[in-house]
């Protein structure tokens, strides 16, 4: 983070809801179909969710729904990146790698 707290400042508006505030992240070290669904679910406004069908219709991926879900499971910043918005196409929550289904309600 910044000396000058300004990436502290930043996270702090996105987690508010300020979804024109892009924070940086370091996602080397991860594939490009991981940065992928990460960047995707990063446009899921605050208070909605999209089914894991739709990230990988969005990304050209519509058959690879499971390997969406594994990318989400792997999100190294999941209070940056709302992979919780991210449901099951049958509207249920499905799993949550912070804590459990009850986490991710």
């Amino acid at each position: 983070m910044a000396s000058d707290g300004t990436q502290v400042h930043e996270c702090r508006r996105r987690l508010a809801g300020e979804t024109r505030v892009r924070i940086p992240l370091d996602l080397r070290g991860h594939t490009p179909f991981e940065v992928m669904v990460w960047m995707k679910a990063l446009e899921i406004p605050r208070g909605e969710v999209r089914p894991y069908g739709w990230i990988a219709a969005e990304i050209g991926r519509p058959k690879a729904v499971r390997a969406v879900g594994t990318a989400l499971a792997h999100n190294p910043v999941p209070l940056v990146v709302p992979c919780h918005r991210v449901v099951r196409s049958d509207g249920l929550i499905g799993r949550y790698s912070m804590g459990g289904p009850e986490a991710k309600r």
